[in-house]
């Protein structure tokens, strides 16, 4: 029996499926040889300083001269990436004073960066500045898209890497006189050689290349009322706080000479990027807190903060305020350097008296603030943290306080007390055979010890208006507001 023939078909159907097979790529080369998965790509910073200093020295003669300048930081950067944007913040350690840096930025600070050589320069200008102990914690932000792989993906799916690091800038004066070989350095600029590194110093997991591990508290010494919440960021350098550390850092109380209420505790800010750790204040005294951080590859850091209790005083406000009268307030402020104290009068939304940290604060209603309600408040970083009543209100009505014979005569002399020098009043007569004077150069206060003087002691002098008629009075004291006594007759 003849075999049956086979089909052309079924020959080119396994030749198409062999061709497909050809075709395809290997397991794990979906990116393609060579190329970035997008998905690990990564981008890391890494600091040639961690501190760049200046130092300043005053000569008998008042001149200052500098005895050490860096002016320069290096930061390579490693990660296959494209269009890397830079930018840099520079905090007051003392103020909180922020200041954004970017690449059109050429005044005290500057930041650019050389794609050809993967170096990220910072550049500051210290003798800008006057001189003063100071130090300004530097935040690098970077961020670019991850080489094209084999698959374009559009633009606005573009995925970004990002990257932080922190390093510090610092200043210094020594008064003492500067030694005779010591010159004005007025143009040198220091040169910072950044360390010859390839790509392969960042291994797979990111845990090389990452530099010199260290932390530092924003604040050294914290100063906060009782019983509050305070709050210190943490700077670090060496990784990023959002992926390289093993863990959240531990904070915990090492020293205390006052009893603590609740432990610290330790947070990611995603806004700003840091890490934060917060409390609650001490009742009394201060404490100690150590945070300690581990990176990823197993290396540790530790720094150390006070927070030290401030106990806020209360303040004297009187029960009344009275028109045209001058107050001195004492504010009572607590000392807490580095943060912002002040106190104020407000009237709802608006300001009576602007907000100062002076320890007085002084404040004269007008007329229109009769009857208003204001409020003496203080204020913690512009957080209220007190607040008093103020209340305006009209003088009391005048008063005939003393009647008094003159000796050998049928004159009188009345005493009347009245709210306020400016509200002077006058004596009127209601009724009866009477005339009446003031007396000018009598006024006096009526109480000696009163602050501010509110009531004062005008005097008149009475007589008969007809000698041969009945001395008879009926007396009324009226005020410059129009405030009337009660009526004063010749039987009282």
């Amino acid at each position: 029996m003849r075999p049956p023939r086979r089909r052309k078909v079924e020959i080119y159907f396994i030749l198409y499926l062999a061709a497909l097979v050809l075709l395809m790529p290997e397991f794990g080369q979906q990116d393609g040889e060579g190329t970035t998965n997008r998905t690990e790509a990564r981008l890391d910073l890494q600091p040639e300083r961690l501190r760049l200093q200046c130092r300043f020295a005053i000569d008998t003669s008042g001149n200052v001269l500098i005895t050490m300048l860096d002016t320069v930081n290096a930061i390579r950067y490693y990660g296959d990436v494209e269009n890397l944007h830079v930018t840099a913040a520079v905090e007051d350690a003392a103020t909180g004073v922020r200041t954004m840096v970017d690449e059109q930025s050429a005044d005290l600070f500057a930041i650019r960066h050389d794609a050809n050589r993967g170096i990220i320069y910072f550049s500051w200008r210290p003798t800008q500045l006057p001189p003063a102990n100071r130090t300004l914690r530097v935040t690098v932000h970077a961020s670019g898209v991850p080489l094209q792989s084999l698959t374009p993906v559009a633009t606005t799916d573009e995925l970004h890497v990002s990257a932080v690091t922190q390093f510090i800038l610092s200043t210094s004066v020594d008064d003492r006189l500067a030694p005779a070989d010591v010159v004005r350095v007025e143009t040198r600029i220091d040169t910072v050689f950044a360390s010859s590194q390839g790509a392969s110093a960042l291994s797979r997991d990111g845990a090389a290349g990452m530099g010199a591990f260290w932390i530092e508290a924003a604040t050294q010494r914290l100063f906060d009322l009782s019983g509050t919440r305070w709050s210190n960021r943490i700077s670090m350098s060496g990784a990023d706080p959002s992926r390289d550390l093993k863990a959240l850092p531990k904070a915990r109380v090492v020293a205390a000479d006052g009893r603590q209420t609740s432990p610290p505790t330790v947070r990611f800010d995603e806004r700003l990027r840091a890490l934060v750790v917060e409390g609650i204040t001490p009742t009394s005294g201060a404490i100690t807190v150590e945070v300690t951080a581990q990176r990823r590859d197993g290396e540790s850091a530790s720094t150390q903060f006070v927070v030290e209790a401030q106990s806020l005083q209360p303040v004297q406000v009187p029960s009344v305020f009275h028109p045209g009268i001058e107050y001195v307030l004492t504010t009572r402020l607590p000392s807490m350097p580095g943060r912002e104290v002040s106190a104020a009068i407000r009237d709802g939304n608006q300001w009576r008296v602007q907000p100062t940290s002076g320890e007085v604060i002084r404040f004269t209603p007008v007329a229109t603030d009769t009857g208003r309600t204001y409020a003496f408040e203080r204020y913690i970083d512009k957080d209220k943290v007190s607040s008093d009543v103020v209340r305006i209100r009209p003088f009391d009505p005048p008063e005939i306080v003393d009647v008094r014979r003159m000796a050998d005569s049928d004159k009188r002399r009345i005493a009347v007390r009245f709210g306020g020098k400016h509200n002077r009043p006058r004596l009127e007569v209601v009724d009866g055979n009477v005339t009446v004077r003031k007396l000018f150069g009598d006024l006096r206060r009526a109480n000696p010890n009163e602050q501010p003087t509110v009531s004062w002691i005008e005097e008149f002098e009475i007589e008969p208006r007809d000698g041969n008629k009945p001395f008879t009075y009926k007396l009324q004291a009226v005020d410059g507001a129009g405030a009337r006594s009660r009526v004063l007759t010749q039987a009282d």
